[in-house]
């Protein structure tokens, strides 16, 4: 039925007028960033270069928003920021949320902010929490998935630049960094006893969200035989590798 309130014909006319909807025939990059984790991360329970109990947020957030939109093939994390990769399988494949940004970016955006403080409310104790955690989300297309790959090593790029950077500032004073490169820092580590390459992939570069094939039991009502199995292909975090990156590739 026809609407009789002309402000309804109004209105949703405006609101289609910053409507985007994406190309169903490119790939999908979603990039989330923690808002003002600079002040986030000042608390006491996140005093050393490397949280692991941020990282774990982190990671749980990661391997949640992979299983959860659709048509994602990639995910990946690096200091305060999480970065999907979506494609669809088929031609007939739907897009996730028909590619309409404004519902993609609002959407995960908020699906990364819930896991995250739930996560966090598990993770850290009632009286070392002082703020919850808030994300924003920006969404473009690449041309392809070597494009899509791409964009993802640029991240993993920027993770390693910056973990050299944060093990070094725990170390060192602010004058005595002034003017260093990547190599200089290295050398002034290892000086000191800290072999940087030692660090565990997802200090050093991220981690990665990917699909493995694992043997799950077959509930006991369903199954032929006692303990029977079945291969299915489950999502899994991982320290960044670019052999783990690359193979995304081949399984398109």
């Amino acid at each position: 039925m026809k609407s009789l309130d002309p402000n309804a014909t109004r209105f949703k006319t405006l609101e289609k007028e910053t409507e985007t909807t994406l190309d169903a025939d490119k790939p999908i990059i979603i990039r989330l960033d923690g808002k003002a984790f600079h002040s986030f991360t000042k608390q006491k329970w996140c005093d050393t270069p490397f949280s692991d109990a941020l990282i774990t947020m982190f990671e749980g957030t990661l391997q949640y928003l992979c299983e959860n939109v659709q048509c994602c093939v990639l995910g990946y994390h690096q200091s305060d920021e999480i970065t999907l990769v979506l494609t669809r399988r088929t031609p007939e494949s739907e897009m996730f949320l028909g590619g309409r940004v404004q519902k993609i970016v609002s959407i995960v955006a908020s699906m990364a902010t819930m896991r995250f403080n739930e996560l966090y409310h598990n993770l850290i104790p009632v009286g070392e929490r002082s703020k919850p955690a808030f994300f924003d989300a920006r969404v473009f297309q690449t041309q392809n998935m070597v494009e899509a790959v791409e964009c993802v090593k640029w991240r993993v790029d920027d993770a390693v630049k910056n973990s050299k950077h944060m093990l070094a500032r725990s170390m060192f004073s602010h004058r005595l960094l002034q003017k260093k490169t990547s190599r200089d820092l290295i050398n002034m580590m290892a000086a000191e006893g800290v072999d940087y390459y030692v660090l565990p992939e997802r200090y050093r570069c991220g981690s990665l969200c990917v699909r493995r094939e694992q043997e799950v039991a077959v509930p006991a009502q369903y199954a032929k035989t006692p303990g029977e199995t079945v291969k299915r292909r489950k999502w899994v975090v991982e320290g960044y590798t670019h052999g783990t990156l690359m193979s995304i590739l081949d399984e398109q």
